[in-house]
């Protein structure tokens, strides 16, 4: 057999290994990276709910609405990934059934104000340099997430009917 025959038939052997391995991976690690999460998550949950019990609602509902920025903040970014138009086709994850939550999460946003939001979090004048420099971050950090959740608000809510 010729060499050139050679290479090619293990350059398609390679690259049949490689997408195999890449499609397994991406499948299998969304799955298991879900399943790691979920005992952390569950912590979370029982810490609000002994809260709920306990009367101190505050951090629940801060902790809720979190839940909420988090999920539009993460698809936008799932969004602009350029594996994000295979992963229905191609993975079987569930993107355009998601949109319904994403409206829903976007229509109460509207709505209802982010705790987290700039001004919310805008604390006291900050006593030191290491104060200053994690309020700066802090803050820098949350303008560019509220311009995220504004544009997921923008792009999913309900629109009103006189408006499209």
């Amino acid at each position: 057999m010729k060499s050139w025959r050679m290479w090619l038939i293990v350059l398609a052997a390679a690259l049949a290994s490689a997408g195999a391995g890449f499609w397994f991976g991406v499948r299998a690690g969304a799955n298991v990276g879900l399943m790691i999460d979920s005992a952390p998550r569950a912590a979370i949950s029982l810490h609000h709910l002994q809260a709920i019990a306990a009367g101190r609602t505050t951090n629940t509902v801060v902790g809720l609405e979190s839940d909420i920025d988090t999920a539009l903040l993460w698809n936008h970014t799932l969004e602009e990934n350029l594996l994000y138009p295979f992963l229905e086709p191609v993975w079987g994850f569930p993107v355009e059934a998601d949109r319904q939550y994403l409206t829903r999460l976007a229509d109460y946003r509207k709505d209802h104000v982010s705790p987290l939001r700039p001004d919310a979090l805008d604390m006291s004048e900050p006593r030191s340099e290491k104060d200053r420099e994690f309020h700066t971050w802090l803050m820098e950090g949350a303008r560019e997430n509220q311009k995220v959740i504004s544009q997921m608000v923008e792009r999913y809510a309900t629109k009103a009917p006189n408006s499209q």
